[in-house]
């Protein structure tokens, strides 16, 4: 019983900590988006720009 108990709880606290990690790419994720409206709003040209750069992919697989 006390081996499973510890079985399950290694589990959870590992499910917990993914969700940790993908809580803050997501935190990143937006924070960026934010960034990148004021700058779209500031100069559109400069948002051109960063929409060539931009790759949604590398946020999740990069960091």
């Amino acid at each position: 019983m006390g081996t499973e108990y510890l079985i399950i709880s290694y589990q959870l606290s590992v499910i917990s900590y993914q969700l940790s990690v993908i809580s803050y790419q997501f935190s990143v994720f937006s924070f960026h988006c934010s960034l990148f409206t004021v700058t779209c709003h500031l100069s559109p040209v400069t948002c051109f720009l960063e929409i060539e750069k931009l790759d949604p992919e590398s946020y999740f697989y990069g960091l």
